[in-house]
């Protein structure tokens, strides 16, 4: 056999271990996500600005602001407001739904990797600690009466010396199509994470959507800022 031919084998079982190890390790991370769903005590200060406009205008549109209080222990969740309840989007689509996420991000974030799969594996670092850095990928396709749409999805999550998250960016690109109009999306968003009352909080969240139809592009950043308070 020649000199060649083992290479190319050695490069095939290499991809092959790589591909085997990576196989266990996202299982591994989904599972400790998801027992992160803990009882603790939480009180979280909440920050929201949503900013929607066109794209040549996006200076002159004036963010919508809000700011609430979460509390969460082993059997309620509590949330409040700082201010006055106005006619706006955020009130309009915040819900306790969306609370529970923010204090407990764990099982929320088990579900989105329990769709993709790790492609590639490195280092980095956070707030000037050295941390694991996985780059994640997924494609889904959706056909139905004249409808057509696919969605790829992105993400590169940093991984603390621990095995949580400390930080992911996302980006999502969709294209749909109803019959012969055509629309397309993308979004990115960036969010960081705590640990805290044996919980995995989403305590940064900063999402931006461009969609376009014809001509036009709408823009939206929405930012969501949780300060954790502790004893």
């Amino acid at each position: 056999m020649t000199t060649k031919y083992f290479r190319t084998t050695l490069f095939v079982i290499a991809g092959m271990l790589c591909a085997a190890s990576y196989g266990e390790e996202l299982p591994e991370l989904i599972s400790r996500l998801q027992k992160t769903n803990g009882n603790g005590p939480v009180l979280g200060m909440v920050h929201i600005e949503d900013h929607m406009s066109k794209k040549k205008d996006e200076s002159s549109k004036k963010p919508e602001k809000a700011d609430l209080i979460i509390t969460a222990d082993a059997n309620t969740l509590t949330v409040s407001v700082s201010g006055d309840i106005t006619e706006s989007r955020i009130f309009r689509e915040f819900s306790l739904l969306r609370a529970k996420e923010l204090v407990s991000y764990g099982p929320a974030l088990a579900s989105k990797l329990a769709e993709m799969k790790l492609v590639e594996r490195g280092t980095d670092t956070h707030e000037g600690k050295p941390c694991n850095l996985w780059r994640l990928k997924s494609e889904k396709k959706e056909s139905k009466l004249g409808m057509s749409a696919t969605q790829r999805r992105d993400l590169e999550l940093k991984i603390d010396a621990e095995g949580y998250p400390v930080a992911g960016s996302f980006k999502t690109q969709v294209v749909s199509k109803i019959l012969f109009i055509k629309i397309s999306s993308e979004s990115h968003c960036e969010q960081h994470y705590e640990r805290s009352g044996g919980q995995l909080m989403l305590v940064f969240d900063k999402r931006e959507e461009s969609v376009k139809h014809g001509k036009s592009t709408d823009k939206r950043i929405v930012t969501t800022t949780v300060e954790v308070k502790k004893d």
